[in-house]
């Protein structure tokens, strides 16, 4: 295998360059009779590309590192593509690289640095390239040039996002409303399985608005919503203690499918301010140990795909459950921080963690209206990026019912007094002041919560409305348990049998 910091010429091969290996040749038949011609057959799928020479050599990057290197022809080529380097000369292989940039013909290869080599089929060189195409003259056209085939594996064993509605398009709590963050406002959970935090001066609105997102380098729309970050309130110097962030919290049960091994991120994201630096955070479910990412957006205005595979291992300092309901830890962007909220260094976990990165900037200073939007998270197991997995909205949608839901129509705020938005219950006989007969929750819930009940006929909170008596009543302790509402008990007794209606929404928190 190649030793980072070789130099190697370069030919890049497509998927279907790679012949299988031959046969032995078999006894020739004798010929037979002409046959009757056959009706044509379907036109077959389309040829693949030819091999493309890298312009000039190139060299094998270390461990962690990424080389640039520029090609004839790079358009079948995708981000996120794990490639092989191998070399058909007496050359030997270095190993798989993640394609993790592409303007034009020019890519970024990276060296994820823990995934397998080609396995070759003897000892020797030949011996690989006959496996692969059976014949290495034939190969590469006797040049001896040094190939990127396409890897075949080095993933995860199966496609998995431990982040909750990762492309924003769920939003029952606010329904495409925004809201704002600042002083007095220090946290807020803004949109299904995501909230906002932020200390100091500064002000922010935090909204999910109608974008379709192209997935960069293809025509597919990965997500139809953004979120939204917009500065309305500047503050050019932060206190010590000042921060902007937001935040996802990831079950137990989706932590396990990461814990253990090395994981990998990726985050598409955009500003309208160029080269925007940020912290990316992942906390322990205490809060006690941390590990932050430094962060950099490119051009403005212009979708970035940042990919960080292999970040280290979970540290076995921390706490991280994983059992169903539990809190299993936190992923936070952070677009500002104090000297006191800072990291003391990237790239490692560390004890007592703090929000930011080491280098970043503070989005806060920038001018009023400037905006910072993202598109997709995703946290996967294994040493490397894979392309973004689709979530389609009725997966997703489905997925955050288990911590967020509402009686009211997924279009619809809450509080709204519409009739087809609410439910029903009746005076119990034998306790005046409690309303039995409630439903079940759409889906059971992550953990037992109380919900928060709304009149029907005012929207006003802790109310319920008789429609018998058309009078309302101000609600006491609302049970519930994982699986739906059992009952309510107000503040005043009613008379048997009246018909009460409410709306409700049941949370989490996260």
């Amino acid at each position: 295998m190649a030793t980072p910091g070789q130099a190697v010429p370069g030919t890049i091969v497509s998927p279907g360059a790679i012949a299988s290996p031959g046969g032995a040749q078999g006894i020739t038949g004798g010929v037979g009779p002409p046959g009757n011609t056959g009706v044509q057959g379907p036109q077959g799928n389309p040829g693949v590309p030819a091999a493309t020479t890298t312009v000039g050599s190139f060299t094998v990057p270390n461990v962690g590192a990424t080389t640039t290197v520029t090609v004839g022809d790079a358009s079948w080529i995708a981000l996120g593509q794990m490639v092989y380097v191998a070399n058909a000369g007496g050359g030997t292989s270095a190993g798989a690289l993640q394609v993790t940039g592409k303007a034009g013909n020019q890519l970024t290869l990276l060296n994820p640095g823990t995934v397998s080599a080609i396995p070759p089929a003897d000892s020797t060189q030949s011996g690989l390239l006959n496996q692969l195409s059976g014949n290495a003259t034939d190969f590469v056209g006797g040049d001896n040039a040094c190939h990127v085939l396409p890897a075949s594996g080095g993933g995860s064993s199966r496609s998995f996002n431990a982040v909750g509605n990762p492309n924003f398009e769920v939003d029952q709590r606010r329904v495409g409303s925004a809201i704002s963050l600042g002083p007095g406002v220090n946290q807020s959970n803004y949109m299904d399985r995501w909230n906002a935090s932020s200390g100091g001066t500064m002000t922010y609105t935090v909204q999910q608005i109608p974008a379709n997102v192209l997935l960069p380098g293809t025509n597919f729309f990965i997500t139809s919503k953004i979120c939204r970050f917009t500065l309305t309130t500047a503050q050019a110097s932060l206190g010590a203690s000042d921060f902007a962030s937001f935040q996802s919290i990831v079950e137990g049960q989706a932590l396990r499918e990461l814990l253990g091994d090395v994981t990998s991120v990726s985050l598409l994201v955009r500003s309208s301010v160029a080269n925007v630096k940020f912290g990316l955070s992942f906390w322990d479910s205490p809060g006690n140990y941390g590990l932050v990412k430094l962060c950099t957006c490119g051009a403005a205005n212009t979708w970035t795909l940042i990919q960080f595979p292999n970040l280290p291992i979970w540290t076995p300092s921390g706490t991280f459950p994983v059992t169903p309901g539990s809190y299993g830890y936190s992923l936070q962007i952070v677009l500002a921080a104090g000297s006191n909220q800072m990291f003391p260094a990237n790239d490692v976990w560390v004890a007592t963690p703090k929000y930011g990165a080491v280098g970043q900037s503070n989005f806060s200073a920038n001018a009023v209206n400037s905006t910072f939007d993202i598109a997709f998270v995703q946290h996967e197991p294994g040493p490397v990026c894979n392309p973004l997995i689709d979530k389609p909205f009725n997966q997703n949608y489905d997925e955050c019912l288990r911590y967020y839901q509402k009686s009211y129509e997924y279009s619809t705020a809450i509080g709204n007094t519409t009739g087809g938005n609410m439910i029903f219950g009746v005076i119990s006989a034998s306790n005046l002041s409690y309303i039995i007969g409630l439903p079940n929750f759409l889906k059971p819930l992550a953990k037992t919560v109380t919900p928060t009940v709304y009149n029907a006929n005012t929207g006003a909170v802790n109310s319920v409305y008789n429609s018998s008596s058309g009078a309302s009543a101000t609600t006491g302790t609302v049970y519930a348990g994982q699986k739906g509402l059992s009952l309510i008990n107000l503040a005043t007794n009613q008379v048997a049998g009246n018909l009460m209606s409410f709306g409700y929404t049941a949370d989490t928190g996260w």
